[in-house]
């Protein structure tokens, strides 16, 4: 990988925020492009130079990496979660999620119980936050 330079990095962060911002929003490589102000080409290529992964690759990751959290903390509908994160129905929604994390997202959220261990960390002013892993299976 070439050395990049620090105002590219800053362009590619400032698109990097705006996905995070508008993850459950119809997000489309054009978009990211001009938050970054380069062509959709040039874009892609340096997307991918700096984070490593295609940018469409990164949101869908993004997206199914906030459904899981929803998933854990929230009884709401999986196809209402698959919806929000613009997937354009609940077996694309299933096929991303179980290439994702080797489950099926219902099976997943079953099972969470009985794989999640609580650990705690301990942040620089003294407070303590729970961090959820998953066991290895």
């Amino acid at each position: 990988m070439s050395d990049i330079r620090p105002e590219i990095a800053e362009k590619i962060q400032d698109s990097l925020d705006f996905l995070e911002e508008n993850l459950e929003e119809d997000i489309r490589l054009e978009d990211l492009a001009r938050v970054a102000c380069f062509s959709i080409f040039h874009y892609h290529r340096l997307f991918k130079e700096v984070v490593g992964q295609p940018a469409i690759d990164y949101l869908r990751k993004k997206r199914l990496a906030k459904a899981e959290d929803e998933m854990i903390e929230t009884d709401e509908k999986i196809a209402s979660i698959a919806l929000r994160y613009r997937f354009c129905s609940q077996e694309s929604f299933t096929r991303a999620f179980t290439r994702q994390f080797g489950l099926p997202p219902g099976r997943y959220r079953r099972d969470k119980g009985g794989m999640l261990i609580s650990s705690l960390t301990a942040s620089g002013s003294g407070h303590f936050h729970a961090r959820c892993m998953l066991r290895a299976a």
